[in-house]
């Protein structure tokens, strides 16, 4: 779904909804987390101007009042402050907080940071991390704030207790590591990890305590920073803290958890005391120590685990892992039985542990190597043979360097050399234009190189398809295939790969049904070939996925995806950007169909995927990033889904520049959820710049230069400028219905919202016909699972209505309520929307 819909569930005149995100797979925001430096935070004003020591801290009364909050009693004190339990007493609802309450401060620069930083920590939203709920000044000039009042013990000690397994109590642990690795991603660090920061409370579930806290201190109050026995030996030096250190706790923290009793893990008696020696630091982790671990398995499986927690304990910051989450994915692999990357073992280590993984497979490998062994003498003929093939790479080799040069000169003379003002007549050549010019000269340039030939045919293709000429682009590669079948010039994965690409172009003209079989073709060829999930079978099981996508069959397109991610799992593409664009793509369109679950587990698997990627792949990244701005928005969260997007734009503009497509496409979704939050100004501003660059480099033929044209005109619609919102609408669905056809879905939605725009200027019975005409081929051509024909017959009502046929417009409601209860749900808020509107019109003389 690439553009705007009216939504008249939300307002009977011209409104809009957040189903419908405006180009696709969306990243996130410019927040002030991004203006810190990794750790920054961490050593900023907020507890300069909240740590106190403990004698000098001022204790409430019972029934103080902070802010809307009504202390009730102490919980206890520590090295930050004392902490109280207050209940909420201005009658709002019930909550129960712990406060914290620190010295008094005079310093109005002081205050103003610690308001500033309090909003940052207050943002910090995630399952396993304690959020910090409010704030302020009391008074009596104490500055105080609330968190979540969790209800829980120590890990540790919950690990002792209840005797859980190994097993359990490392996933109590990975809930920690993802909490941890989620405040990294903002650089945030917590610095003070320890089990009496860590509670599970009643439900099994992990809540890190005092997050952002600990470390947020003047330097005279450094013992109140840290407790010494959990302290990373960067922190005793006092030297620059950064995500290294919370790995070290986190590791420290994985021995305490391991421990068979709960008093080994209990250092935390010690946690004011000053260590001002960085020489007294004790070693990072005694091995000693892991004698006292509950049962983990074979001496081998204990070694495994002991090399992973000194790894993230090592003396030195560089020695450790990577990132927290290059930590739990070594922990996982312990847990899979499969070789973890701390443990230096080599091939007979890796050997070892395919045998504990699949013994019975194991077995089988070692007949079979005994029978390889048995026939190695009778194919020692080969070794000839392979003299041959070295032979034929040499020249297959020296055949590539020849093609390489080739293109080259091809890029430079052909290519390149049209958008040079001095040697064509034309100065506004576009890209597109460069493109269908060079690609006249292939044949006749490169007649006695047929496999030159063939990979820029190729080449062009995929170049073509990128400026939005689809059918050029399939030209091109129809002669790349014909050079191929006629001089066999690509080996049989290239061939598969360029067959791939076809069904591309193909899904790009919407001749859906013939890529589907196309790349069932290929398929079937690849598993043939290189066998079930070799990468080409992967790949094709890829395109067909976003082939699904393309042709709007949303419930076809989550299931192929969903058996593409298993398979991607366990194979070599784990990891890959396939495997993370799936990901994207499954959280976009589950969000899009109300399946939120789904869809926040697939965008965090995605992020956790992609933060460690290369700055070559950071647009995996961002990716992932909009598409969690796209589920604050179908929640109506728009302050937060406005943020995280403008720092997706930001982002892509600071290394793509303002016009890149790219960096387009952000700033287009930006505009569609300023439209959703009602700042119709900016939202207009930014689609008149995104249609303007579109416009002049795409042209109208492109469905992008389209899109812009039928939200740019929904913004004026909503704004009353009703007579320039027509001429861009009647502009896009003039020639929507001459490149698509009447039954396409974009063009259905354009005459939907073409239609509100003549009921709003008052020509009622121009949009009823093209209502009832929008409704008519929408019932005829979507599935049952899609909510847009619901949504036109709303449309339908509103004009029916406002014309005074109230028994018509009824009949509409009542059947889009039954399309909607039946996609999204009885509770659906649009469902019960449709509900106050049908209960309005009754009323309506």
């Amino acid at each position: 779904m690439t553009r705007q819909l009216a939504d008249d569930i939300g307002n009977p005149g011209c409104s809009v909804t957040s189903l419908f995100a405006n180009d696709g797979v969306a990243g996130m925001n410019p927040s002030p987390l991004d203006l810190l430096e990794p750790g920054a935070l961490m050593g900023g004003p907020l507890m300069r101007s909240l740590a106190v020591q403990i004698e000098r801290a001022e204790r409430l009364p019972l029934g103080t009042r902070l802010g809307p909050f009504r202390v009730i009693g102490e919980l206890g004190k520590g090295g930050m402050g004392i902490v109280y339990r207050a209940e909420r007493d201005d009658g709002a609802f019930s909550q129960q907080v712990a406060i914290k309450c620190v010295q008094r401060t005079d310093d109005v620069r002081r205050e103003t940071l610690f308001l500033r930083e309090r909003q940052i920590l207050a943002e910090l939203r995630h399952p396993h991390i304690a959020r910090l709920l409010d704030g302020g000044r009391h008074e009596s000039g104490q500055l105080w704030f609330a968190m979540e009042c969790i209800e829980g013990e120590r890990i540790d000690v919950h690990a002792f207790r209840q005797q859980l397994s190994v097993r359990s109590r490392i996933e109590l642990l990975l809930q920690v590591m993802d909490a941890v690795s989620f405040a990294h991603q903002r650089l945030l660090i917590h610095r003070d990890i320890k089990p009496a920061n860590v509670l599970v409370d009643s439900d099994g579930s992990v809540k890190l305590l005092d997050f952002g806290i600990a470390s947020l201190i003047d330097d005279d109050a450094r013992e109140h920073a840290y407790s010494p026995a959990w302290a990373s030996p960067e922190q005793v030096r006092h030297e620059e803290i950064g995500p290294p250190s919370d790995q070290y706790q986190l590791g420290r923290l994985l021995g305490a958890v391991l421990a068979c009793s709960s008093s080994s893990t209990n250092p935390d008696s010690a946690a004011s005391a000053t260590l001002t020696d960085a020489g007294s630091h004790r070693p990072a982790y005694d091995p000693k120590d892991a004698q006292r671990w509950c049962d983990v398995g074979s001496k081998q499986r204990q070694r495994e685990l002991l090399a992973i927690l000194m790894r993230a304990c090592a003396e030195q910051a560089d020695a450790r892992y990577g990132s927290v989450v290059e930590f739990a994915q070594d922990l996982q692999r312990w847990m899979d039985r499969r070789p973890v990357h701390a443990y230096k073992g080599g091939l007979r280590y890796a050997l070892q542990c395919a045998v504990r993984r699949q013994p019975l497979t194991a077995i089988s490998a070692s007949l079979a190597i005994v029978v390889l062994i048995g026939t190695v003498a009778a194919f020692s003929w080969r070794l000839a043979q392979e003299r041959d093939l070295a032979r034929l790479a040499a020249e297959r080799a020296e055949r590539e360097a020849a093609t390489a040069t080739a293109i080259n000169q091809f890029l430079n003379e052909d290519l390149l050399q049209r958008a040079n003002p001095y040697q064509e007549a034309r100065r506004d050549l576009t890209v597109r234009e460069a493109l269908e010019q060079a690609s006249l000269t292939v044949d006749e340039r490169f007649a006695d190189q047929p496999a030159v030939a063939a990979s820029l045919h190729w080449t062009l293709a995929n170049s073509l398809l990128g400026v939005g000429d689809a059918a050029r682009a399939e030209s091109q590669i129809e002669q790349a295939l014909a050079l191929d079948q006629a001089a066999a010039i690509f080996d049989s994965e290239q061939r598969l790969e360029l067959r791939i690409d076809h069904a591309a172009i193909q899904s790009e003209q919407t001749r859906f049904d013939a890529a589907l079989s196309l790349l069932e073709d290929v398929q079937s060829e690849a598993k043939r070939v290189f066998g079930h999930d070799s990468p080409s079978d992967l790949r094709a099981s890829f395109g067909i996925a976003q082939v699904l996508l393309n042709a709007n069959r949303p419930e076809a397109f989550l299931n192929a995806n969903q058996d593409l991610l298993k398979r991607l799992e366990d194979s070599p593409l784990a990891l890959s950007a396939m495997h993370i664009s799936s990901l994207t793509a499954d959280a976009d369109i589950a969000a899009r169909l109300g399946r939120f679950e789904r869809a926040d587990a697939s965008i965090a698997r995605a992020l956790s995927l992609s933060q460690s990627l290369p700055p070559r792949q950071q647009h995996l990244y961002l990716s992932a990033l909009q598409v969690s701005a796209l589920l604050s928005r179908q929640r109506g969260d728009f302050v937060q889904a406005v943020a995280l997007q403008r720092q997706v734009s930001a982002l892509r503009e600071l290394r793509f520049g303002r016009q890149h497509p790219v960096t387009l496409q952000a700033n287009n979704e930006l505009a569609s959820i300023l439209q959703d939050a009602k700042q119709y100004e900016e939202a207009e501003r930014l689609f008149r710049e995104v249609l303007g660059v579109r416009d002049q480099s795409l042209g109208l033929g492109n469905t992008l230069t389209r899109n812009s044209l039928n939200n740019l005109g929904l913004v004026l619609s909503l704004q009353g400028k009703l007579d320039e919102a027509g001429l861009h609408y009647r502009r896009a669905l003039e020639a929507e219905r001459t490149l698509l056809g009447d039954d396409a879905l974009d063009v259905l939605i354009l005459a939907h919202n073409f239609a509100g725009l003549l009921r709003a200027q008052g020509k009622l019975d121009e949009a009823i016909a093209m209502a009832r005409d929008t409704v008519a081929r929408a019932e005829r051509t979507l599935s049952a699972d899609r909510a847009e024909p619901a949504l036109f017959r709303v449309g339908l009502a509103h004009s029916l209505l406002k014309r005074g046929d109230r028994a018509a417009a009824l009949e509409q409601y009542g059947f889009a309520h039954r399309r909607l209860s039946r996609v999204y749900g009885d509770d659906n808020p649009k469902v019960k929307r449709i509900e106050e509107m049908r209960a309005e019109a009754l009323k309506t003389p």
